[in-house]
């Protein structure tokens, strides 16, 4: 499991997040007043490839990590066990985040530079709403810039920073269609098929032949006979095919007469996943397939499956949206995946220089 990726890293300016701060009954195990007035909200705390990184930078990204532990887990252990197997402890969990955080946004501003990259007048009109709308939803109408500057610092923000990492947001999109496309039209197939066997992923088609009600609940008897016997009947039918052309043409004839499964209306061209997100007996038979194959019926705690494996390619869809009907393929998802991958690499590559005792704050410390 990969820590931080570049799109959980933008979300973290959502000033909607922190409105409830303030209020009495949230978990109160940080005196995060008395730590974020340790410093000087100026104070530079590092330097990435040069570009300084100050106490309130710093802070807002450490104290967005220690919010989340607070609003998710109430009070927590410094020693206790991270979020995700990603991070042994929740400190882990919020150093890892505080620093990949400040990395993300001066590492976006300088390839946008380098990549000669610039907001548009539709980004600059975008960022002027944004900040009408958190002056609104924040301060109340008629809020004046001094009482929404008043806001920021009780999220522990300036506004330079508050402004800066809007843009740095912004701009990592216009990183991203530049280095990975718009639609991802820049990664290779060869990146791709590495994906897909990384993951890995599997795609099929099936027929199901449901043995419970809508509710969950048994079927009778003979109805769970009758729908084992027309499965071993239909695979049987499928079995005898040798021609693939005539194969797909059959499995689909079959579909649309006796399959039960509603979500093939949507997953046209099979489900393609990964494992641990089938029932167990539907993800091993499909694994256990060669392409173009038919499995014998496979019983589930939803009926008898007839599987037809199918090859995963950049256009197989792994989720569909059932609200606007987007769909999200393979390639899509291997984009991000290439694009994390490199977003990695530059925070690994980046020239990191702490100043005087930052080099060893601790949370645990620091919040102490």
């Amino acid at each position: 499991m990969k820590k931080l990726t570049a799109v959980l890293l933008v979300l973290i300016l959502c000033l909607s997040v922190f409105a409830g701060c303030a209020k009495n009954d949230e978990p109160a195990v940080i005196d995060a007043d008395a730590t974020y007035a340790k410093y000087d909200p100026d104070t530079v705390v590092m330097t990435i490839n040069g570009d300084e990184v100050t106490w309130s930078e710093y802070f807002y990204s450490m104290y967005s990590a220690v919010y989340n532990l607070q609003y998710y887990a109430g009070n927590f252990a410094w020693s206790g066990e991270g979020p995700s197997e990603a991070y042994a402890t929740n400190e882990d969990y919020v150093t890892a985040f505080a620093e990949e955080s400040v990395l993300f946004y001066r590492l976006m501003n300088q390839k946008a530079a380098e990549l000669g990259i610039e907001l548009s007048e539709d980004d600059e009109a975008y960022l002027i709403e944004l900040v009408e709308n958190d002056m609104l939803s924040n301060c109340g109408e008629g809020a004046t810039e001094e009482d929404f500057n008043k806001f920021l610092s009780t999220i522990y923000l300036t506004r330079d920073v508050y402004d800066y990492m809007n843009r740095s947001a912004l701009l990592s999109v216009g990183v991203y269609y530049d280095v990975i496309g718009v639609n991802g039209e820049k990664i290779t197939d060869e990146q791709v098929a590495e994906y897909i066997a990384e993951a890995p992923y599997v795609t099929a088609k099936h027929i199901l032949l449901r043995t419970v009600d809508d509710a969950g609940n048994a079927l009778s008897d003979e109805e769970i006979a009758a729908a084992q016997q027309k499965a071993q009947e239909l695979y049987l039918q499928l079995s005898e095919i040798t021609d693939q052309a005539e194969l797909l043409t059959t499995f689909d004839e079959l579909i649309d007469q006796y399959n039960e499964d509603e979500g093939m209306l949507y997953y046209i061209d099979g489900y393609t996943f990964t494992t641990g997100e089938m029932v167990k007996e539907f993800e091993a038979a499909a694994f256990a397939l060669e392409e173009y194959q038919v499995s014998e019926p496979v019983e589930t705690s939803y009926g008898y499956h007839i599987l037809l494996r199918l090859p995963t390619t950049g256009d197989s869809v792994i989720d569909y949206d059932y609200t606007s009907g987007s769909i999200y393929t393979v390639k899509d998802y291997a984009a991000s995946y290439v694009y994390d991958q490199l977003l990695r690499q530059w925070m690994d590559e980046a020239d990191v220089h702490w100043v005087g005792d930052f080099e060893n704050l601790s949370p645990s410390k620091i919040f102490g």
